[in-house]
């Protein structure tokens, strides 16, 4: 709750105001402090026992990972236009390397400062330091255009804003958000959040439950990780070719896949006992989350892209707060649902009949866009989901 929690949080607040004035470098790397800084926290948690700390650092590693989520927003801004879609999408592969560099890394941490269990997880945090120290440098290295040059991209240079212009464009942004081109594209992103995060939330614990080892799980939720980001390679070719409705299509149809896997998941102790359900199903549901999320993404750009560019970091922000904040009101609820169900397997199943509840809603919401879309005569082209082709002929 308190990672989902401090995304939103740092969405609404800080970025809107922080990329535009101090620009994209200076924004990541005030991310990387957040990490830092939550490292630190988690760090001093466990060295005195506080859950309380623990919360708090949380939260601060979620503020560092809703700052960085806009790396694919910074994509749109340093590739041309005709690579945007194609950006965006490389830029999620990077966790490619996270898949099993982080699960791997924190396992391995473990017991760094001595057997004792209660210091068993001080090393996972002094690795997340050390991890947010490589992604501070590694910002540092990438050339993002100044603020100055934004005005390229429609925005107005940081240094023409003042008091009156916040109220102004607080009051500019009301319409966007009000249109489909904008809700659509957020409930896409959130609810493909809530798909994909509330099977991988009780994951390990399920198949901990019904008989599978820690290894066997671990390498389960590594290669749900895979699965979300290595079809960036791929998912921006073809949101280019199709657009973004046509792709988050397909992504309801690879949904609806991952749960007749995730449901025929048996236990260890059964004599059909089988890992290969679990693993399929999570690599499954992380692909179709991979192709809604960026396909959402490049959906959104098109509510301000050509009418509204100059509101682009407001709109941007919203976004991403109201993303997390739905998604993480869902899948704060994960263990409740997994209990109701009675725990085990019919704890798991509860869990995915509620994920194929929000499928089915996913699915409607593109049915719904698509009826609205043909009562509507005058949307600008450029504001459709249709393939960018044509969007922008």
């Amino acid at each position: 709750a308190a990672f989902f929690l401090g995304a939103s949080l740092v969405s609404f607040l800080v970025t809107p105001w922080l990329f535009r004035r101090r620009g994209r470098r200076v924004g990541f790397l005030c991310g990387v402090s957040f990490g830092l800084l939550g490292s630190v926290l988690g760090f001093c948690a466990i060295l005195f026992r506080s859950p309380v700390v623990l919360i708090s650092a949380t939260g601060w590693f979620g503020a560092a990972v809703g700052i960085g989520f806009y790396l694919r927003f910074a994509a749109l801004e340093v590739a041309d236009e005709a690579w945007a879609e194609r950006a965006v999408a490389l830029v999620v592969t990077g966790g490619c390397i996270a898949a099993f560099a982080g699960p791997e890394s924190a396992e391995a941490t473990r017991g760094m400062f001595g057997d004792d269990e209660e210091y068993e997880f001080l090393g996972v945090f002094v690795l997340t330091g050390v991890f947010s120290i490589a992604n501070g440098v590694f910002t540092c290295l990438v050339h993002f255009p100044s603020n100055n040059s934004s005005n390229l991209r429609g925005e107005k240079s940081a240094s023409n804003y003042d008091d009156d212009d916040k109220i102004g464009y607080w009051q500019r942004i009301r319409p966007i958000v009000r249109k489909r081109h904008f809700s659509i594209p957020v409930l896409i992103s959130a609810m493909s959040w809530i798909i994909m995060a509330l099977p991988m939330s009780v994951l390990r614990i399920a198949m901990h439950q019904v008989g599978f080892t820690s290894r066997q799980s671990l390498i389960a939720i590594e290669f749900h990780f895979l699965g979300m980001y290595s079809p960036g390679f791929f998912s921006g070719i073809w949101i280019a070719k199709y657009g973004p409705r046509w792709v988050c299509m397909g992504a309801s149809l690879i949904f609806l896949l991952a749960f007749a896997c995730l449901q025929s998941a048996n236990g260890a102790d059964e004599e059909s006992s089988d890992i290969v359900p679990w693993v399929l199903g999570m690599v499954v549901i992380g692909v179709g989350w991979n192709f809604a999320f960026s396909a959402s993404t490049v959906g959104l750009t098109r509510s301000y892209a050509c009418s509204h560019p100059e509101c682009k970091s407001l709109i941007q922000a919203v976004n991403e707060g109201l993303t997390f904040l739905f998604a993480g009101a869902l899948i704060c609820c994960a263990s409740f649902i997994y209990q109701a169900g009675g725990e085990g397997l019919e704890g798991w199943w509860t869990v995915n009949w509620v994920v194929m509840g929000f499928i089915i809603l996913f699915s409607l919401v593109l049915l719904l866009d698509v009826g609205l879309e043909q009562t509507e005569t005058e949307t600008p082209v450029n504001e459709k989901w249709s393939p960018p082709s044509k969007a922008y002929s």
